[in-house]
């Protein structure tokens, strides 16, 4: 249900697998307890630092490919989330294809006498989401000079078997395995059922282009066939812009002559 969020696609993603931060642990403890362990510990920063290009909005690139044949079972729209940084825009999003579908589906429960989860369910995913407004808006660069230099002193067996180098990361595997995981083992749903549930996804898309355009429809037809008023408006409108473009362009033609 999760659709829109406050955001910037260009903003740095510092997100980091678990497995690289253990290598770094495995290899932190061991340069500190055979290589120096007589003198002051450094600090390591477990992140991208100046290596990384892990933006939000390649999160989301990636994320949303896969979902398209990493289906869900129990999914009631196609998956969707674009960021924005307006927060009119934000909340004008939300309320169109969070709060209003929410609201139809509860509609939708009471009439079947089933009890309404939706707008709660929307309402609990909002306020988990807007704590995260800060981090999807800016972006930070944390030094790890000192992981670069502790890479450089392991043998070329050591930086295999306990790789913890960000540049050696495939961000599209990683969410591929990321996606099957969640459907997995946090969903639990069982993976030999993908292709009903690619099926299921084709059928809500080709379901929601339906609603989409439909409503797109109604709203001209009663709009513009049915308003005399609001269609005198829009030609006085469209006559005005037409007016003012030829006034600019008879002053770009004067200008040039000149």
């Amino acid at each position: 249900m999760l659709r829109a969020m406050i955001g910037s696609t260009q903003a740095k993603a510092d997100i980091i697998p678990v497995d690289i931060c253990v290598n770094m642990m495995i290899a932190i403890a061991w340069q500190t307890g055979i290589k120096h362990p007589n003198t002051t510990i450094p600090v390591y920063n477990c992140c991208t630092g100046h290596l990384g290009s892990l933006t939000w909005g390649k999160i989301i690139e990636c994320g949303l490919g896969h979902l398209d044949t990493i289906c869900m079972e129990n999914a009631i729209s196609c998956p969707h989330l674009q960021f924005t940084e307006n927060k009119f825009r934000y909340f004008y999003l939300r309320f169109l294809q969070e709060v209003l579908p929410a609201f139809i589906l509860d509609c939708y429960m009471r009439l079947i006498g089933r009890k309404p989860i939706f707008s709660k369910i929307c309402d609990k995913i909002y306020k988990n989401v807007r704590t995260l407004d800060f981090f999807t808006t800016h972006s930070w660069i944390f030094p790890n000079d000192n992981s670069i230099l502790l890479q450089n002193e392991m043998s070329e067996v050591d930086r295999q078997t306990f790789n913890f180098d960000v540049r050696d990361l495939d961000w599209s595997h990683y969410w591929h395995i990321y996606c099957l995981g969640a459907k997995q083992y946090l969903l639990r749903e069982d993976l030999a059922h993908m292709p009903q549930c690619r099926k299921r996804n084709q059928r809500l898309k080709r379901l929601q282009n339906f609603l989409w355009f439909t409503s797109i429809a109604l709203i001209v037809k009663i709009v513009f066939f049915k308003s005399f008023k609001f269609h005198r408006i829009l030609i006085i409108f469209l006559r005005l812009i037409f007016s003012v473009l030829s006034t600019i362009t008879k002053k770009i033609g004067f200008s040039s002559k000149k």
